[in-house]
């Protein structure tokens, strides 16, 4: 792309109108009927490059980084419920998860496997803290912001309890747990998983 063109195109998604577009999208999203991120971008007249880009240029601003995750959050979330409830073909859910969000994957050796899980882990809590730790501004300073942060705490959580159920159906955890990075402390009754631990609320 030209520099002229790469300059207009910079201009055309001010953040008013990027934020706009994300609302259009995000209301497709929560329709029964919308069930992959593509379709509700097509819906709104937009395109997977575009959410890329956002996803650079905006990458420091925690409003609209948020509804993003909000928006992923949502398609994986039905996903996941479509194909447990065989609403979906499990061939089809799955394919889906493990190539969107990573579920199932397979790798060469044991040792990649525990590298991508502990890159993944450390990315979601760098981006959990992140969220929760953005800089206090008008948006981050309301009610609306921390009710926000904590529904993303909690469907953080709850994603990581659908995985650990997935890969555990003989033990599955069924009371509300949170989902920690590192070593459980010293005599807490946790459950290890991955790269982390699971602790009762």
């Amino acid at each position: 792309m030209a520099a002229e063109n790469g300059n207009k195109y910079a201009e055309r998604w001010t953040y008013d109108k990027t934020l706009a577009a994300l609302t259009e999208v995000h209301g497709w999203a929560l329709s029964p009927d919308c069930l992959y991120l593509g379709h509700a971008l097509n819906n709104a007249g937009l395109y997977n490059d575009l959410w890329a880009y956002w996803r650079r240029k905006w990458r420091g601003n925690p409003r609209i980084i948020t509804l993003m995750k909000q928006i992923l959050q949502i398609f994986e979330v039905r996903l996941f419920q479509n194909t447990a409830l065989g609403k979906i073909p499990a061939r089809v859910g799955l394919f889906a998860l493990t190539h969107h969000y990573q579920w199932g994957r397979e790798y060469d050796t044991p040792d990649q496997q525990q590298q991508q899980r502990a890159e993944m882990d450390r990315c979601m809590e760098e981006e959990r803290r992140e969220d929760l730790e953005a800089p206090a501004d008008e948006i981050a300073a309301t009610d609306a912001r921390r009710a926000q942060q904590a529904r993303l705490l909690k469907e953080f959580n709850e994603r990581k309890v659908a995985q650990y159920n997935v890969k555990h159906p003989a033990a599955q955890i069924t009371v509300p747990m949170s989902w920690h990075l590192g070593t459980p402390p010293e005599g807490a009754e946790a459950v290890l998983f991955d790269s982390g631990y699971f602790l009762r609320l």
